[in-house]
């Protein structure tokens, strides 16, 4: 282990390290924005809240 620990070069990582972070940070600001998505039509989904005429008297149920 002290053979490989004696390899390791804090300097070396720290500036290897820095110039990664360049090279992200340069590929994220270079990166295009994602497009904008256009908006979902939620009326086909909708289903009215009262099936029933006499659903109002009755405590809520699981709908389906």
């Amino acid at each position: 282990m002290n053979a490989e620990y004696r390899k390791v070069r804090p300097a070396a990582l720290s500036r290897q390290i820095l110039s990664l972070t360049g090279q992200l940070e340069t590929l994220a600001t270079a990166k295009q924005p994602a497009p904008i998505r256009p908006p979902v039509n939620e009326d086909w989904n909708r289903r009215p809240n009262r099936r029933f005429s006499n659903d109002a008297t009755y405590a809520p149920s699981r709908r389906y």
